[in-house]
């Protein structure tokens, strides 16, 4: 998938977009998701990767590496609720 390699290219937005298209055209391919998620935690969308990694999930019960990303995400998710509730004080 271009996006994977786009992303492995530090080329994060376009990756965004590549794999947006991929998901687009098929909406249930569960990599497809995945590598949307991968791309939209580079851009650091956290929350938009968080529902793309458990959409693979859904998709793919077995796929480990999507349940590593949204167990990532779900950390991620947390220390930024964290930090804004930090800086809120």
């Amino acid at each position: 998938m271009k996006a994977q390699v786009l992303l492995q290219l530090d080329e994060v937005f376009p990756a965004v977009k590549c794999a947006e298209r991929a998901v687009e055209l098929n909406p249930t391919w569960s990599i497809g998701r995945q590598t949307l998620g991968r791309a939209q935690l580079g851009f650091g969308e956290v929350e938009m990767a968080l529902i793309n990694f458990e959409k693979a999930l859904h998709l793919d019960p077995l796929n480990e590496e999507a349940k590593e990303d949204l167990r990532w995400s779900v950390q991620l998710v947390k220390e930024k609720a964290a930090r804004k509730d930090i800086c809120r004080t």
